[in-house]
């Protein structure tokens, strides 16, 4: 069984992607679905509320604007939380892939270059989309600022590079094409 990354920044409708392929009838792990599910882990639970306090937690809800506000500033707790989480979410992908049935399957993270985790699969699929779209989406999906979501995409290193490391680029800014791209790159997996 191949295993696919699906990255991509912020914006760029990587879970629209996934979602195409869901349809095709092919399973989809969601890293930061489980990034967050993790976050209620006992001992990862105890590193958060360590690194960003008692408030983490609020009513045993993660206190999610508390711990971005540290995290967007803070590059030394973003690292540390980050060398506790992403193995983690690592054993998970490894732990459910290995329970699937299906030719491939697809572990959607938007950090597979930044982290060097592009070894840990078999191909890459990339979603890009121009920046000012990219704005827009965030904005509407998370009912942040335009000045919010710029700081998070600046977070997240989008180079020429990525694409050169990449098996399959989507641009998706013509939403009318999409399926018929994820259909021609599902089937040159499967065959």
């Amino acid at each position: 069984m191949l295993k696919i990354g699906l990255t991509g920044g912020i914006g760029v409708g990587k879970t629209t992607v996934a979602k195409i392929f869901e349809s095709f009838g092919i399973p989809v792990f969601y890293s930061d679905t489980e990034s967050k599910a993790l976050m209620f882990d006992p001992q990862i639970k105890t590193h958060v509320i360590e690194l960003f306090g008692e408030e983490s937690y609020d009513s045993n809800q993660l206190n999610k604007k508390h711990i971005a506000d540290q995290l967007f500033g803070d590059s030394k707790k973003r690292n540390s939380l980050e060398a506790i989480l992403h193995p983690r979410v690592r054993e998970e992908f490894q732990k459910w892939a290995s329970k699937q049935k299906t030719p491939y399957v697809i572990n959607e993270s938007a950090l597979i270059f930044e982290k060097n985790l592009a070894s840990y699969f078999d191909k890459i699929i990339l979603v890009k989309a121009p920046l000012d779209l990219r704005i827009n989406r965030v904005m509407e999906r998370d009912h942040s600022t335009e000045t919010e979501v710029k700081a998070r995409i600046a977070l997240q290193e989008q180079t020429s590079k990525n694409e050169n490391l990449s098996d399959f680029i989507i641009n998706n800014d013509n939403l009318a094409n999409l399926e018929l791209i994820c259909k021609d790159i599902h089937y040159k997996l499967t065959k």
